[in-house]
């Protein structure tokens, strides 16, 4: 099959860590598939900006992830600006599909469903949308708009009609079913969706990569070196959304009481770096660190030697659908437990072994879930690790393509 992937905000493994489809490309193509993936020449969350030089439209990049970039304007400093981002992606795209083999399907991320469902229109092909964000409902979420602002109200209607028109719909969150349902778009609820044409492929990990540079690329950190002290590590963007500030009042909490065997060690960038820094400089607080931006490829040798690996962010609406973090399936791979510090529905860490999770997100409850680790049970500890190995198995790019595949076959 010739399979297009319109997925406007993942980049090639060497400019950047939103991957997912070219790891699908990767291993599609060894099942013997031609896959283009269509990217945003603007890089998402990355500093190197620009791919496209002004007068073109597109550029192919040649590389062990080969795609096409389209252009788009550079949206960083506004929100205004990545809405008009996305019609540019659709409209260029739109422009420049006929210079490429005709697809057998269409895949399309967020609202760029849009475009594969006009474009599987045009050369009478199937599409699959693939929803790994419920946005706008995450524009609302995070306070970016008001659900009765004009241009939610729009994006809410085009969202329902991506629903309606696509051909077949993929989650990455479990519960994407239930967000159907409780906005009523489903047939059984008077709606136009059914609901047989909806599937869950998670987020995951291609486990050869990851072992791979688990020992070809490592840092020298006294810290994670340190055998004497109890790693607590965070990895992933230092923003007012994942609300580290909290970890540091944990870290002061610990400093408090004494435990001076436990360090948080934090790596990553973000707006609210510099700010939380200073803070800790400030109280003088020498049992979290934040070491600032890393490469992806050092990132398994950094969460390998952890003691636990640390998801949190801010509680929100989404998690009621469950989660698809990207790091998630990093820290699986890792083969060390994982704290959770929000309650979620659909949680396959916590049902499967391989993590605990607080009830409410507070300083008080994170400090004794540490605190429940670092007096862990040697055995029961082993056992949480085995737990992970095997869960990042089931999440291996290699077995989500199988799934893919079946998605497009069925």
């Amino acid at each position: 099959m010739n399979i297009w992937i319109l997925s406007p905000y993942n980049m090639p493994s060497k400019l950047g860590h939103l991957n997912r489809s070219f790891y699908f490309k990767r291993y599609l193509e060894k099942l013997g598939h031609k896959v283009t993936v269509f990217v945003d020449s603007y890089l998402h969350n990355n500093d190197d900006g620009q791919m496209i030089k002004a007068g073109k439209i597109y550029s192919l990049y040649d590389d062990v992830d080969s795609c096409v970039f389209v252009k788009i304007c550079n949206y960083k400093t506004s929100k205004f600006k990545r809405f008009y981002a996305m019609w540019q992606y659709h409209k260029n795209l739109l422009k420049i599909a006929d210079k490429f083999e005709k697809p057998d399907v269409i895949i399309g991320e967020l609202f760029a469903g849009v475009t594969a469902i006009k474009l599987s229109r045009k050369y009478k092909c199937k599409n699959i949308i693939e929803i790994r964000d419920l946005w706008p409902e995450t524009f609302v979420m995070l306070g970016l708009l008001v659900k009765e602002n004009p241009i939610i109200k729009v994006l809410y209607q085009l969202e329902k009609w991506m629903y309606i028109k696509s051909d077949k719909i993929i989650f990455t969150m479990e519960g994407g079913k239930d967000y159907i349902k409780e906005k009523r778009w489903d047939k059984s609820s008077g709606g136009k969706i059914d609901l047989k044409k909806l599937y869950h492929i998670n987020n995951g990990v291609d486990l050869n990569q990851f072992n791979y540079n688990r020992y070809h690329f490592k840092i020298k950190d006294e810290d994670l070196e340190n055998k004497d002290i109890f790693k607590v590590v965070y990895t992933g963007s230092i923003r007012m959304i994942n609300d580290l500030g909290v970890l540091v009042n944990v870290a002061k909490k610990f400093k408090e009481n004494g435990y001076n065997r436990i360090k948080l060690l934090i790596w990553g960038t973000g707006n609210e770096l510099e700010t939380l820094r200073r803070r800790i400089k400030y109280e003088n607080l020498d049992n979290i660190i934040f070491k600032g931006q890393i490469k992806k490829k050092f990132i398994p040798y950094i969460l390998s030697n952890s003691d636990i690996n640390i998801l949190h962010s801010t509680s929100d609406i989404i998690a009621k659908y469950g989660s698809s973090e990207n790091k998630t399936f990093d820290y699986l791979a890792a083969g060390k437990p994982i704290l959770r510090t929000s309650n979620i529905n659909y949680d396959f860490l916590l049902f499967n072994g391989a993590a605990l999770a607080v009830e409410q997100q507070n300083v008080d409850n994170i400090y004794e879930a540490i605190l429940d680790f670092y007096n862990m049970p040697k055995d029961r500890y082993n056992e949480m690790c085995k737990n992970s190995l095997n869960l990042a198995k089931e999440y291996d790019f290699k077995k989500l393509t199988d799934k893919l595949i079946k998605v497009i076959e069925d």
